[in-house]
């Protein structure tokens, strides 16, 4: 059976000129996500809750090598720590968002440091997120939130810290 028999198949018993397949809902989307850490029980941790939520995940130990994963693993979120010897995360992030290459991609940026300089750095690298690793709760959330919006083309900084007031 052809394309167009299936197609006039799977309309029989729909009312005319309704078709059984503009009900059926999309398929979910699960990103792949890239984890960038230094630190292997917190790399460990998040990859761990990742994988746990059905996400694909990838993981590095250093920012070395993450662009021929992201392009070659067709990476949709990368969760970058901060604090790594060889280049900054809130830097990394900043090269991703000047590469028109990435423009799609999700940046996450978490820290165990400094949380009162978490929110400048992600706003200065234009990350979608920023986390403590104090609050490693909202990383499946965050991810899921930042994928959907970099998918409608919404991309939005987030802060997942308390506002100091």
């Amino acid at each position: 059976m052809g394309a167009a028999g299936a197609l006039s198949s799977q309309n029989e018993g729909t009312p005319r000129g309704r078709s059984s397949i503009q009900s059926m809902p999309e398929p979910a989307l699960t990103p792949h996500v890239l984890v960038i850490d230094d630190c292997e029980i917190a790399r460990a941790e998040m990859s761990h809750r990742l994988v746990k939520a059905g996400f694909k995940v990838s993981h590095l130990a250093s920012p070395i090598g993450a662009t021929r994963v992201i392009v070659d693993q067709a990476i949709d979120v990368v969760v970058i720590d901060v604090q790594m010897p060889s280049i900054r995360g809130d830097r990394l992030a900043a090269l991703f968002r000047g590469n028109p290459r990435f423009a799609a991609l999700g940046v996450i940026l978490v820290t165990g440091g400094d949380e009162a300089e978490l929110d400048e750095l992600g706003a200065v690298a234009k990350a979608d997120a920023v986390l403590s690793k104090g609050r490693l709760d909202r990383l499946v959330d965050l991810v899921k939130d930042t994928f959907r919006r970099r998918r409608a083309g919404q991309p939005k900084q987030r802060s997942e810290r308390p506002q100091a007031r």
